[in-house]
């Protein structure tokens, strides 16, 4: 094959793999999550009411693909509008992805290998991927977006370079707080990169891009709502200081293994990227940047290492590779092209098995989404375990005008449309100065009916009850409320007459 054959093909397996990843998930499964698809649906119910700004969990990524996915398919079907809206970001994201693999690599003697390696990875990386929890998925839309714009960036000339550096910068300022760890990550990202290139080529121009570019992005941020913007940084500062509501300790092996070798590949990255220093140049920026910001993935993901939050680390580690790999390269290292080691057509053929295996793990869930698109789209009811469904209607036949989910399911905030009644979506996220302020919520807002427990896991998740993570609201409760009914293991109570 000649060799723009050869690259064309690559370009259209990566495609095909990347269109089988992002809607390679169901979006018309059941609802039987009640905690993580109550995040993703629950939370826009803040924005519809006069209800006090939230603290956001992970960021707008909680809000703005469920509001999309209503607006598209209606409010009924809002389960089905957010997950599409999820899984497309999630094939925007690991397209930047490969648009950032394939500049650094592509024509390279090493490319085809490493490119056959990166999608094995990322295949076992989605194997068991869902909702928001892919890798990469909703959370790694911008920050893949930037670092795609600053890959096509080092190899251009000085205007085109400032150009897709301030794209790349601005997309990080505006989009900060689509996904708070990686919003950072993003700034840290295009950050580095300007440092670097401005020590290496001795001028602040690039510092000087980066920072009025991404300060206008900021901006816009806070020009949209001041209040919104100060809640986005309170909440920023509440999960910094209480990442142990998060932490799991495991002695697993693989979690371990994969971060230790991710962290290693990281560490050595940003090392040989210090130690080029000027030789180095603009591809040698692009490694310091994806370490750094890998590093910073790698440090959010330990907190709760279980293998979901380990693959989160691979694509970084995988940008971070290719960079050095492509760094070995520039600079005339090599007088005449390298022979390839592997036979390409041998390559091809090992990408398209991975294409093909990915279409044999997706196929039921293709076939789902066709059917549905074709036959129509079922309602959240619909999707919903019934127990969810019977739950919703005997609140919302309550009255209430808010509730709580002291079970952490806040799926019934979403089927019965009563909105929260504390800036805190459920009780978990409460602890110290949280749990005093969810209790002074609920003491003002004072729910007729609330949902008291349930034999769901995330009532105890972590093997740690609710009433021993919130004492104090847990105390509080069970003096201002009484059990009246239990359906399929829910216990809903109503406030007493005489409660404080």
């Amino acid at each position: 094959m000649t060799r723009s054959a050869t690259h064309r093909a690559a370009i259209l397996l990566a495609l095909a793999f990347t269109l089988l990843v992002g809607f390679g998930t169901s979006l018309v499964g059941p609802i039987a999550d009640g905690f993580h698809e109550g995040e993703i649906l629950a939370n826009r119910l803040y924005f519809q009411t006069p209800a006090p700004l939230p603290v956001m969990i992970h960021g707008m990524m909680d809000v703005i693909p469920a509001t999309l996915g209503s607006a598209m398919f209606g409010e009924a079907c809002t389960a089905v509008g957010a997950r599409t809206i999820n899984a497309l970001s999630g094939t925007l994201a690991l397209l930047f992805l490969f648009v950032a693999l394939f500049r650094l690599g592509s024509g390279k003697p090493w490319f085809l290998p490493a490119l056959v390696l990166a999608m094995a990875l990322l295949f076992l990386a989605n194997r068991h991927a869902f909702m928001q929890q892919g890798a990469p998925a909703v959370r790694e839309l911008f920050l893949n977006a930037c670092a795609a714009l600053l890959a096509l960036a080092a190899g251009k000339a000085p205007r085109r370079h400032d150009l897709l550096l301030g794209c790349a910068a601005f997309i990080a300022g505006a989009t900060l707080f689509w996904a708070y760890n990686r919003g950072v990550a993003a700034l840290a990202l295009v950050g580095t990169y300007a440092l670097f290139v401005a020590v290496t080529e001795r001028s602040a121009r690039a510092l000087f891009v980066a920072g009025v570019t991404g300060a206008v992005g900021l901006a816009i941020n806070l020009a949209w709502s001041p209040a919104l913007f100060r809640a986005h940084l309170a909440s920023m500062a509440y999960w910094q200081e209480h990442q142990s509501i998060w932490h799991l300790s495991t002695r697993e092996l693989l979690p371990w293994t994969t971060a230790i070798a991710c962290a290693g590949l990281l560490l050595g990255a940003g090392l040989i990227a210090l130690w080029r220093g000027r030789s180095g140049g603009r591809p040698g920026a692009l490694v310091a940047a994806c370490a750094v910001a890998g590093s910073l993935v790698l440090a959010s993901s330990l907190n709760r290492l279980d293998m979901i939050h380990a693959w989160m680390i691979v694509p970084y580690a995988l940008l971070a590779g290719f960079g050095l790999l492509a760094l070995a390269d520039q600079g005339g290292a090599r007088q005449a092209p390298a022979p390839a080691t592997f036979s390409p057509e041998l390559m091809l053929a090992a990408a398209g098995l991975i294409v093909a295996a990915q279409l044999w793990t997706a196929r039921h869930a293709i076939a789902d989404n066709a059917a549905a698109m074709i036959g129509g789209l079922p309602t959240d009811r619909h999707l919903a375990d019934p127990a969810y469904v019977r739950v919703a209607d005997r609140l919302r036949a309550s009255g209430t005008r808010c509730t709580l989910a002291f079970d952490n399911q806040s799926i019934v905030n979403h089927l019965s449309a009563i909105p929260p009644c504390s800036a805190f979506l459920v009780p978990i996220y409460a602890q110290g100065a949280g749990e005093r302020r969810m209790l002074a919520d609920l003491q003002g807002a004072r729910p007729d009916m609330i949902v008291l427990r349930s034999g769901s896991v995330y009532f105890r998740l972590d093997d740690r009850p609710q009433p021993e993570r919130t004492p104090l609201l847990a105390r509080w409760l069970a003096a201002s409320y009484v059990p009246v009914a239990e359906i399929d293991g829910f216990v809903l109570a109503r406030r007493r007459p005489s409660a404080p």
